[in-house]
């Protein structure tokens, strides 16, 4: 719910409240980890300020802090002759059913605060946006996703950071529109410290902590401007030119007894590694009557990155993207809204995640593609009947990646990472064909309230989870359903609301790693109820 009014003629305040809570979906079998929560949970609270000190200052500020505990997401063994099966761990491999020996769990502590500063100069007008967000982030991990004691992770995960934009923009008395700014990013991350338990990976010592810091410093400066080529065609112009710095600070890695002792200590040597590119934008925009059509060539960039989950200093160059998009925008008789576009991806250096040991790392790979067509349109049937939907389909392929990662699941007792060809396969998690198609219905009320009734169709028809293709999601559906009432003057709401409601499973994840394969079942059927309050 949210407090909010003005408290002066140039000063408006609001305070929203937030809260969730929510059972687990999975079920640990007995014996239960120590410390499993049985419930998700969060809390959060912003206040909003917007002074207008004078006509031609606006300033919006925002601060707000989140503190959440999610229990749902452990990893589960779904390999019969998994590591921690054969040393005596439980065979079980049941949808929903999770055997572990250590609790897993994620706890979140954000706090953000945002100012957005705005000025009218006359000739533009000048916008600042400043951010400040600062987590704390301790995640907990059963490494091999049965209940024998093999490898545990807990990943205390820290971040402090500070952007801030400027922006110069045309305002309605410049004979076109353009728009030139400045960014600049700082923020030190990282594990302190990442700390895996096992005694099986340590033979002389019972856990290892790696102590790895990163800094971000990034500077980038863009312009865009339109050039009416005539009363319909209009060229649009632009670019961004980025300066990125990550410095791998120095750490350590340390070698402790079961009573937590340290045994070994050994420092490591930090790196780094600047990186700098220019990312233009061209497009050509026709309008005529309700309709624009557009074709825009554009160039991306993934700033490139050391992996704090691994204690080597190698930094990952960054992932390059050219794309090609021709697509339309209409709306018809203000009823009906038609977007649509054809595109085509070229990628270079892609950023391809591997598992070294147990940890998740990116590296780079090769070259890949993609190109396909989408679709997205809202139309209200009637005024208080509105339908929507999206669909999008995609050809993409990796164009030679003779040495993806890959894993010898059937030799035993381990799964030894070795090399397959995944040229020609698709791309990771990225499925042929997705879809989804909505219905939603308002009732007005004789006395100013209304009901709203809501259901939705998803499908996807499934993907790769790696690049070597081991590990596929099936296709699946999920259908959603609500019903809402609020009052005439909206101060109170009610939700009633069904989340797959068929019940179809699918995983949110899934990893095969040197102890096994685990996968992250995705939700079940879930049900619940939102309610809201405001006032001003």
């Amino acid at each position: 719910g949210h407090v909010s009014g003005t408290v002066a003629d140039t000063l408006a305040v609001g305070l929203y409240l937030a809260g969730t809570s929510s059972d687990i979906y999975s079920d640990y079998v007995e014996p239960r980890p120590i410390a499993q929560p049985d419930d998700n949970s969060s809390s959060g609270v912003r206040l909003k300020a917007v002074w207008t000190p004078t006509d031609m200052v606006t300033l919006t500020g925002s601060i707000e802090h989140l503190d959440a505990e999610v229990a749902d997401g452990g990893y589960r063994n779904i390999q019969p002759n998994a590591f921690g099966v054969l040393i005596g761990g439980n065979p079980i491999n049941k949808k929903y059913e999770i055997s572990s020996d250590f609790a897993q769990k994620t706890e979140q502590e954000i706090t953000t605060a945002i100012l957005r500063e705005e000025v009218t100069l006359g000739f533009a007008d000048f916008v600042g946006i400043t951010g400040y967000r600062d987590m704390d982030a301790p995640i907990q991990s059963n490494l091999d996703g049965t209940d024998a004691p093999i490898a545990h992770v807990s990943s205390p995960i820290e971040s402090e950071q500070f952007s801030q934009e400027i922006q110069l923009l045309s305002n309605d008395e410049s004979s076109f529109d353009w728009v030139v700014g400045a960014f600049y990013f700082k923020e030190k991350s990282g594990f302190l410290p990442l700390q895996v338990d096992s005694g099986i990976l340590f033979p002389s010592a019972s856990s290892r902590k790696t102590f790895s810091a990163i800094d971000t410093t990034s500077y980038a400066v863009f312009a865009q401007s339109g050039f009416p080529l005539t009363d319909e065609l209009q060229l649009i112009v632009g670019g961004r030119y980025t300066w990125d710095e990550k410095d791998k600070a120095d750490g350590r890695e340390e070698y402790l007894d079961a009573a937590g002792n340290i045994l070994i200590s050994t420092p490591l040597q930090g790196n780094k590694k600047d990186w700098e590119k220019f990312s233009p934008k061209v497009s050509l925009e026709y309008r005529t009557g309700p309709g624009l059509f557009y074709a825009t060539y554009s160039e991306g960039y993934k700033s490139g990155l050391f992996n704090a989950s691994l204690p080597d200093r190698v930094p990952v160059d960054p992932e390059n993207l050219k794309s090609y998009e021709v697509g339309a925008k209409m709306e018809i008789n203000n009823r009906v809204r038609i977007n649509m576009a054809t595109f085509y991806y070229d990628f270079e250096n892609l950023q391809v995640q591997v598992i070294e040991g147990a940890a998740a790392a990116l590296r780079n790979g090769p070259e890949a593609e993609a190109y396909g067509l989408e679709l997205n349109v809202v139309a209200a049937i009637i005024d208080t009947l509105t339908l929507r939907g999206s669909v999008i389909g995609e050809h993409s392929e990796y164009n030679e990646f003779l040495a993806s990662q890959g894993f010898d699941r059937t030799s035993g007792p381990v799964n030894p990472s070795i090399p397959v060809d995944a040229t020609g396969n698709r791309l990771v998690r990225a499925p042929e064909l997705a879809g989804t198609i909505g219905l939603n219905q308002r009732i007005p009320l004789d006395d100013g309230s209304e009901i709203t009734l809501d259901a939705s169709y998803y499908y996807n028809s499934g993907f790769s989870w790696i690049a070597g293709g081991q590990i596929e999601q099936d296709s699946y559906e999920l259908v959603n359903a609500s019903v809402s009432y609020t009052l005439a003057d909206e101060s109170i709401s009610i939700s009633l609301w069904g989340n797959n409601l068929l019940d179809e499973h699918h995983y949110s994840s899934q990893v095969i790693t040197t102890f096994g394969t685990y996968g992250v079942d995705a939700q079940p059927r879930t049900y619940g109820i939102t309610a809201g309050w405001r006032y001003w």
